[in-house]
């Protein structure tokens, strides 16, 4: 039967109005995230050996030796393409809210460079 009051207020006790107090009472401050285990220049190294990768595959296939007389501008506007999407793939991870960077460098400096990448990939 229903008496209009909580099981804990019923039965008058301190503990259950505790728990109560707890349970809908105001919650404390929230807990500090963690920092992010990476270093701050882990995100630098990254992206060197993501160029240093890029430039060694167009080596490898064949980049500077297709280069006959005419066409070096043509090869070197796809080495310009391949760094521009790197570039943009940088741009997506600066303003896509990963957990790791955002806790080492906070959403607002993240979104500062976004804007700075936005350029660069552009030009």
């Amino acid at each position: 039967m229903w008496s209009g009051k909580r099981p804990c207020q019923r039965s008058g006790t301190d503990t259950c109005l505790r728990v109560i107090g707890a349970k809908y009472g105001a919650p404390g401050p929230p807990p500090k995230p963690a920092l992010s285990p990476f270093k701050a220049y882990d995100p630098i190294l990254l992206l060197v050996v993501n160029a240093v990768v890029i430039a060694y595959m167009w080596i490898v296939h064949g980049g500077p030796a297709r280069i006959p007389d005419q066409e070096w501008l043509i090869a070197i506007g796809r080495l310009s393409g391949l760094y521009a999407a790197l570039v943009s793939l940088v741009g997506l991870v600066l303003i896509s809210r990963t957990p790791w960077p955002e806790r080492r460098y906070g959403m607002d400096r993240m979104t500062h460079f976004h804007r700075y990448v936005g350029f660069t990939a552009a030009v």
